[in-house]
């Protein structure tokens, strides 16, 4: 990865770190005490987040899954390892957020009839229609999704108006996201650099994103009885337009991804990813000192 750099440096430009061995990080994790209104005492931005928690098994199932598929056809030694680490990360991820899943039931949430359509029309029903290599493009897209939210969440300070245990699993996952941000763009360009083949992963991975994003929030708000509140919507305009500026960013990231000459490391912000591992790092050392 690249030099650790601070948070108020610019990024470094055309600079791609090689792939490597990604290490596998595991963690306990206990929701338990989680607040209904974790993030910033905010019911929407909260769901925005609890959203793309539940969202993230099925997703991470169908990445591992799809990259899995191409493996043997991926010359690449160092990217093959890469792969590996790749399965290795999203598993973990796959089985944080699939503990969200309870504590969402035990909130008092409604969210199987949700999962249920989303795995059917996101998932299944692309996948039927179009076969594996879209759905390998379309994994790439989805990545670049997912390293979208790590940056916002890295950098904008949504993060530091959280705590406890969602906090420490969204930098966590926002790091490995960033860490791992060009593995699955680099096996679909070594499996089919076709330009037109990335648009169409793009475009799908958006279609399915966006919709149910903002189905699933605007679901779990209502059943807050949360939804004609004016703090709602002054919270959905700053998460989305004015002060973290999601679908912003987004519109950016997504005009970034159609420049034929695209790689995720055009601008290396592994600095981020180092900080979050870093200060995980600290704590555990101080964990192991004796008291």
């Amino acid at each position: 990865m690249g030099k650790v750099l601070h948070l108020n440096e610019k990024y470094e430009t055309s600079s791609r770190p090689p792939n490597e061995k990604l290490p596998v990080r595991k963690f306990d994790w206990d929701f338990s005490k989680t607040q209904n209104y974790w993030l910033d005492n905010s019911a929407f931005k909260t769901h925005v987040l609890n959203t793309i928690s539940l969202m993230l098994p099925a997703a991470e199932r169908f990445f591992v899954d799809t990259v899995k598929k191409f493996a043997k056809e991926v010359k690449d030694d160092s990217l093959r390892e890469a792969a590996k680490g790749f399965y290795g990360q999203e598993i973990q991820h796959y089985l944080a957020h699939d503990k969200t899943l309870q504590m969402l039931r035990d909130q008092g949430y409604e969210i199987d009839s949700f999962l249920e359509v989303y795995q059917k029309f996101g998932y299944d029903f692309w996948h039927s229609l179009l076969g594996d290599k879209i759905g390998l493009s379309a994994t790439a897209g989805f990545e670049h999704y997912t390293a979208l939210v790590a940056e916002i969440g890295l950098t904008s300070g949504i993060l530091d108006r959280s705590s406890g245990e969602m906090k420490r699993l969204f930098e966590w996952h926002a790091a490995e996201e960033i860490e791992h941000k060009s593995v699955v763009f680099d096996v679909l360009n070594e499996i089919d650099d076709n330009y037109f083949l990335r648009l169409a992963g793009i475009t799908i991975s958006s279609i399915i994103f966006y919709p149910f994003l903002f189905w699933g929030t605007f679901r779990l708000v209502a059943q807050d009885g949360a939804l004609f509140e004016p703090k709602t919507w002054k919270d959905f305009l700053e998460i989305f337009f004015t002060k973290e500026k999601f679908l912003v960013r987004a519109a950016e990231m997504a005009a970034e991804y159609l420049d034929p000459d695209f790689h995720p490391w055009d601008k290396n912000n592994s600095h981020l990813a180092d900080n979050v591992f870093r200060k995980y790092d600290e704590q555990r050392t101080k964990k192991a000192e004796p008291s």
